[in-house]
C-alpha cells in the first residue's frame, strides 16, 4: 500500500453506470453455516451437476467426474429443485460433491475440503441501496440486470436466471497515493464492496453475519487524519474462508 492510511483498506467508490444498473430485487444469497464440516445428505446432486466420463489406461477403465462442480452450479441446482426444505446444503469442491443436507442431522467437522451453506432470498439493496465503494485494485463481482435465462428454467432470485447475471468490474481509481476519511465499514466479501453502515449494524446482530466490519479509507482523500481505527474484532479465519468462498464464486462467474 503506498498511501499512508497503512492500517486501513483502500476503498475506490463505485461509478454511478454500474449503480444504476445494480439489481435491486430480491436474490438467494448464501450464509456460511459451517466450515470444513459435512452433513447426511438426504438428495444428492453431483452426478447429475459433474456428469461422468471413462478413461482406460493399461487395460483399466475407470469411471470419472467430467468437470468440477462451482458453488454456483451447487447452489442453482438446489434452489432449482425445490425440495431441500431444510435450506441448508453440503459444497465439497475437492471431491465435487452437492447435496441438500438431511433434516435433524448433525454437522460433522471433519473433512477440510467442504462446507455447509444456508440459503435465503434478501432485497437487502431494495432497502439500502446499491454499495458505493469496492476495494482498489480488486475485480468485483455484482449482479447487473439482464433477462437473459441460462438455466434450466427462469428464477429471478438466481444468476442466469432472468433476472440478472454476475459479471465483474475492475475496481480502479489511480494509484491511490494518498487515502483518508478512515472509517469502520462493512465488508461484503462476495463482491468485494462495502454495505451501507445501517445494513451492516443491522446484520451484526445475527448469530452468523454475512459483513465484517473492517478498517477502510477513502482513496484520493487528502485528509492527513489517519489514526488506526478501533473497529469490532474480526476473525482472520473466517475472513480467509469467506474470501476463499467468494474466489468459488468468482471463478464461476468467470467461466459463466
Amino acid at each position: 500500500q503506498g498511501h499512508q492510511c497503512t492500517a486501513q483498506i483502500p476503498m475506490c467508490p463505485i461509478p454511478e453506470t454500474v449503480r444504476t444498473e445494480w439489481y435491486k430485487e430480491a436474490r438467494t444469497e448464501l450464509k456460511i453455516q459451517a466450515q470444513t464440516s459435512t452433513c447426511s445428505i438426504s438428495k444428492d446432486f453431483s452426478a447429475e451437476l459433474s456428469g461422468t466420463e471413462t478413461i482406460t489406461e493399461n487395460n483399466v477403465t475407470t469411471t470419472v467426474s467430467a468437470k468440477n462442480i462451482t458453488l454456483v452450479d451447487c447452489m442453482n441446482a438446489v434452489v432449482l429443485d425445490g425440495t431441500c426444505t431444510v435450506a441448508r446444503f453440503i459444497y465439497d469442491n475437492v471431491n465435487n460433491i452437492c447435496g441438500c443436507c438431511t433434516q435433524g442431522e448433525p454437522f460433522k467437522g471433519d473433512d477440510f475440503s467442504s462446507a455447509i451453506y444456508g440459503y435465503s432470498t434478501s432485497n437487502d439493496i431494495a432497502t439500502y441501496g446499491a454499495p458505493t465503494h469496492c476495494i482498489s485494485g480488486s475485480t468485483m463481482f455484482w449482479p447487473k440486470i439482464s433477462t437473459d435465462v441460462a438455466l434450466a428454467s427462469s428464477d429471478p432470485t438466481l444468476p442466469g436466471g432472468g433476472g440478472f447475471t454476475d459479471v465483474s468490474y475492475k475496481c480502479q481509481c489511480g494509484i491511490c497515493a494518498s487515502c483518508g476519511a478512515p472509517a469502520v465499514e462493512y465488508m461484503d466479501w462476495a463482491g468485494p464492496f462495502t454495505v451501507s453502515t445501517v445494513l451492516g449494524e443491522k446484520d451484526s446482530a445475527e448469530s452468523t453475519p454475512k459483513y465484517d466490519p473492517v478498517d477502510t479509507c477513502k482513496c484520493n482523500d487528502n485528509s492527513a487524519n489517519c489514526p488506526s481505527v478501533n473497529s469490532a474484532a474480526v476473525s482472520s479465519a473466517r475472513s480467509c474462508f469467506l474470501a476463499a468462498a467468494s474466489a468459488l464464486l468468482m471463478t464461476a462467474a468467470t467461466a459463466a
